[in-house]
């Protein structure tokens, strides 16, 4: 079974939970051509602070180096529940609406009422969701 891992900082631990705060480049930083295109090379990093519960916290000490994994299928199911569901909605409340004869606009607004109701509800199931996708956590060696 395959693992997407990121390097990060252990930032704080609360009982038996470590926050971890991990840097997301974005893809203009390991350009060689980034100082000439467009971005100007403004590369955009975000740091990134990720709730990882652990059964014994007292491992973990507040900026010990860390490796964070999930499985490619959890990754997966991230992703479409927060990029592919929502396009699917849209697209089949505009096909729908738009075969129902609504006119452009008030056909966009409707699909825009339907993506926030979505988010809401997974707001709302945010706390099942997140107990669903399993971190792992591993201390690294310092360099």
């Amino acid at each position: 079974m395959q693992r997407i891992e990121h390097k990060g900082v252990v930032t704080s631990v609360e009982g038996n939970k470590v926050f971890v705060t991990i840097i997301s480049h974005s893809a203009c930083e390991a350009c060689h051509a980034k100082g000439i295109c467009s971005g100007g090379g403004t590369s955009e990093s975000k740091a990134k602070v990720i709730e990882v519960t652990v059964p014994d916290s007292s491992n973990y000490k507040i900026s010990d180096e860390v490796m964070l994994f999930i499985t490619t299928s959890t990754g997966i199911k991230v992703v479409v529940m927060a990029y592919v569901i929502p396009v699917i909605i849209c697209l089949l409340v505009l096909v729908f609406m738009n075969r129902a004869g609504i006119s452009d606009n008030v056909n966009g607004l409707i699909s825009l009422v339907f993506l926030v109701l979505y988010f809401i509800i997974l707001f709302t199931f945010r706390r099942k969701i997140t107990n669903k996708i399993l971190i792992e956590i591993e201390k690294t060696e310092p360099k």
